[in-house]
């Protein structure tokens, strides 16, 4: 990771839509990006990450849909942590263009 990625004008925008300062920037630089990009990524952050949005998706659908029983409950959360419409909300983010600013 280059140490300029942290000094980009990518990162402060992107906390800015977030509404989030992240006390670790390097990390959110590593975590955006993609082995395909760069040697320098994290597999792991990213499967850690895979697993905190399952658990936040699926309290929120707990909490919002209390009437579902668990097969539904687990193909609705299937459908929304799927790779299209995390695609879909990573790009009204901004996220692969701040990935390709900031690594």
């Amino acid at each position: 990771m280059r140490a300029s990625a942290t000094s980009s004008p990518g990162l402060p925008a992107l906390q800015k839509r977030l509404e989030h300062e992240f006390s670790n920037p390097k990390l959110l630089v590593l975590a955006l990006t993609h082995r395909s990009f760069s040697s320098d990524h994290n597999e792991r952050i990213e499967f850690l990450g895979d697993s905190v949005l399952n658990l936040a998706v699926a309290g929120m659908l707990y909490e919002q849909l209390s009437e579902l029983p668990e097969g539904d409950l687990s193909r609705v959360r299937a459908n929304l942590v799927k790779q299209d419409t995390l695609h879909k909300l990573a790009v009204g983010l901004g996220l692969p263009v701040c990935a390709g600013c900031l690594a």
